[in-house]
């Protein structure tokens, strides 16, 4: 928290070292605490005029986080990550009963006003607008905003102001993404006028639409400014430089503003002649907008983009989605077909000018959010098994690369980069049950860096076998006193889909270990079940919603905004089948019957209201 003169920080985010942090728990201390330092300027000199305002500061300041990150560390890399907890937290937002603009217009409980709406999807309004004025017009109304308000309370539509007027351009358009709830969706076409003999084109046209939908908030639904970054990869896996229509200038990649409900954008070849045959669009590159993307790429265009798309976002994105229809398939009934991702997934592994980093998070399957937003409506359990088995049948077709991370585990392990990239290689042989990789998970949690030890339990969570109980005794022998670390042991043991389900988790609350009255150690186990456990938490009868309803009620009495937080899974009941639909509501009732505090019952009653 940024108090003027003193900062208070999470004792996770600040106690840490390689033995008892991960890689990425550390980049998340640098993280946060360049957050909480940044607003000296963007929260503390220039602050909001009302709650109303709060992604003034917030949406601004992960923003600032987001690029200091990024300079610390790897753009691509960093922008991946920035997504990922956008589609896993703030999508499902926009699509709950809780949806929200980034600034709200009414609250019953402010405390329920910190939410991945105002903070990331606030980040990402700013990222567009920064993106549309380019780095120089940017710096130009940051300026012109500190000139204007040090000292001051003020309001976004003043920060807009000042971005436009140290421009002199129009900036009213991106006002709406400030009023307006929901996810938008692009839709894209393309169209490609034939040259005289049909192998060839003159020009490839990109005809859009945006769609905004109904959302629980009942915010306007207006077409929305949408910048739009998009390049163009040929059969031969090149870059295509293009003339947009009505410009002179020919670019490998061009940023179109797109603010109506439809629009056609054309282009030509660079030299006023035919284009190299069908061209591949990479379309939202860097991920310019927080929207939903529908193209007609096919999956062999998929793979070119995810083997040479210059465009790192893009090339990971595109491994994200054929993964991610891989375990669609999957669940609907389909084989584990995996071959032509392995294909990509070899070029992403054997190209050197790539990221170590890059290629682990290129290898990192899509979570359970993103999955349900793609199946709708969802079954969590067959999710999680479809994921599991597309996890082991990676696991057998990498096999070969999976073996040379074994022989080379000492040079892999000496940065984070191929600590990551080790980490992951190993979960995908464990999931395939190849007997070399548990045996590493196994010895990887006795290391003495934390990224190589939780990175072997996590791998073996989901084992039905002596290896899962041997590794989590050997970590929790270690680290029993550490009440720190510990907690990773909770959620590991929370996560884990074998060995008992809600039991355990009476089991592991009556630990030594565990305080009722510390979050941290709440979200260890709970939040950890419920993000991690699909197939306990998600259980057919319905004892997993019951479970967390009750102690929803119990958490409620001690600390009512942790438990309004823990209450979010539950009140995203319309992405499920109708079954599990009705066991959620049910749980929600009990917890409406009893809630004592404004913060869980605000967000109880919103889900119970639009279900």
């Amino acid at each position: 928290m940024e108090n003027k003169g003193l900062n208070i920080f999470n004792s996770k985010f600040v106690l840490a070292d390689p033995q008892t942090a991960t890689d990425e728990d550390l980049d998340r201390v640098e993280s946060i605490v360049a957050h909480e330092y940044f607003h000296n300027w963007t929260g503390n000199r220039v602050t909001c005029r009302d709650w109303f305002q709060l992604t003034l500061k917030e949406g601004l300041t992960v923003y600032r986080d987001q690029c200091f990150s990024a300079d610390m560390h790897d753009e691509g890399v960093q922008r991946a990550s920035d997504v990922s907890l956008l589609r896993a937290a703030q999508f499902p937002e926009d699509r709950s009963p809780t949806a929200h603009p980034i600034r709200p217009e009414s609250y019953r409980e402010i405390n329920n006003f910190y939410t991945p709406t105002v903070y990331e999807k606030g980040a990402e309004v700013i990222r567009m607008m920064a993106g549309f004025l380019g780095r120089d017009g940017f710096r130009r109304g940051m300026d012109l905003y500190f000139e204007r308000h040090d000292g001051s309370a003020v309001t976004c539509d003043d920060f807009v102001a000042a971005l436009a007027d140290a421009n002199d351009c129009d900036m009213s358009g991106f006002q709406r993404w400030y009023s307006q709830a929901g996810t938008p969706r692009l839709h894209v076409k393309r169209q490609q006028q034939a040259a005289t003999g049909g192998t060839s084109s003159t020009t490839s046209s990109l005809l859009f639409k945006q769609s905004l939908p109904e959302t629980a908030a009942g915010s306007p639904r207006d077409p929305l400014p949408v910048p739009v970054r998009v390049g163009f990869v040929g059969q031969d896996g090149a870059p295509v430089a293009t003339r947009l229509s009505g410009e002179n200038t020919v670019r490998n990649e061009h940023v179109l503003l797109f603010d109506q409900a439809e629009a056609s954008f054309s282009f030509t070849a660079a030299d006023g002649g035919t284009l190299p045959g069908m061209l591949t669009p990479s379309i939202l590159r860097g991920f310019s907008a927080p929207v939903e993307l529908d193209d007609d790429l096919g999956a062999d265009e998929r793979l070119r983009l995810m083997a040479h798309d210059s465009d790192l976002f893009n090339k990971w994105d595109s491994a994200q989605i054929l993964s991610r229809d891989a375990i669609l398939a999957v669940a609907a009934g389909g084989v584990a077909d995996v071959d032509d991702l392995a294909w990509g997934y070899r070029q992403i592994l054997a190209d050197d000018d790539l990221l170590d980093d890059f290629k682990a998070g290129s290898l990192r399957l899509p979570g359970l959010p993103v999955l349900e937003a793609a199946h709708h409506p969802a079954d969590p359990v067959a999710l999680f098994d479809a994921r599991r088995s597309i996890q082991g049948a990676l696991g057998t077709a990498l096999a070969d690369e999976i073996g040379q991370a074994m022989d080379n585990q000492v040079r892999l392990a000496s940065t984070a980069g191929g600590r990551a990239l080790l980490v992951q290689f190993v979960e995908l042989g464990v999931a395939a049950g190849d007997t070399t990789a548990i045996a590493a998970a196994e010895k990887m949690v006795a290391d003495t860096n934390m990224t190589l030890s939780q990175g072997g339990l996590k791998a073996l969570i989901h084992c039905d076998n002596g290896a899962r109980a041997r590794g989590l005794a050997v970590f929790h022998d270690r680290w029993q006193d550490n009440p720190l670390v510990m907690e990773k042991w909770f959620q590991m043991e929370s996560m884990s889909s074998v060995g008992g389900g809600t039991t355990r988790l009476d089991a592991l609350m009556e630990h030594p270990g565990f305080d009722p009255k510390n979050p941290n150690k709440i979200r260890a186990i709970l939040g950890a079940f419920m993000v991690g456990n699909t197939p306990n938490f998600h259980a057919a009868d319905g004892s997993g919603y019951d479970y967390v309803a009750r102690q929803l009620i119990s958490i409620d009495e001690r600390n009512p905004q942790v438990a309004a937080r823990m209450a979010l899974p539950l009140t995203r009941m319309d992405s499920y089948t109708d079954d599990r639909k009705t066991r959620m509501r049910a749980a929600l009732k009990m917890v409406q019957a009893r809630a004592q505090s404004n913060d869980l019952r605000e967000v109880v009653d919103k889900a119970l209201q639009a279900a």
